[in-house]
């Protein structure tokens, strides 16, 4: 889980805004307790950044995110 005071934590601000649309990361993301990111590499040395938060909302459970790959497709990400 990523603190709202880590540093990293707005390090694809951007890339939610795009996605979700502008003031997502500010208005859902940012503070959320249940932030959470990685970087997967794979033995080809491709990389994919990707960042999700849980949604915990009456009779609703999972997680929204975005991801990015090292060829700057960009993604979403629900599951």
């Amino acid at each position: 889980m990523v603190s709202q005071n880590d540093p990293s934590a707005g390090q694809m601000a951007a890339q939610w805004d795009q996605v979700y649309g502008q003031g997502f990361f500010v208005a859902n993301v940012l503070g959320n307790r249940f932030l959470a990111h990685a970087t997967l590499r794979c033995t080809q040395g491709a990389t994919l950044s990707l960042e999700f938060f849980r949604i915990i909302a009456e009779n609703l459970m999972g997680s929204k995110g975005v991801a990015q790959d090292s060829k700057n497709n960009l993604y979403k990400v629900t599951f």
